[in-house]
């Protein structure tokens, strides 16, 4: 999705998160011609699924 410009007041659908289930719901909602906002942490962010607790110590 390309980045919002910051001059943007209203969105029809804001998605809190860009793991696997967030970008699905805001790809599929902006192919349906709805305006989407996508908050999620600032890169680099480390792909985290799949791993066990103990891999980060």
């Amino acid at each position: 999705l390309p980045p919002i410009p910051s001059g943007t007041s209203l969105l029809d659908l804001v998605v809190v998160g860009c793991g696997p289930a967030g970008l699905s719901l805001a790809a599929e909602s902006a192919k349906a011609g709805l305006s989407v906002g996508l908050v999620g942490p600032d890169l680099p962010f480390t792909n985290n699924y799949g791993v066990w607790e103990d891999e980060f110590k």
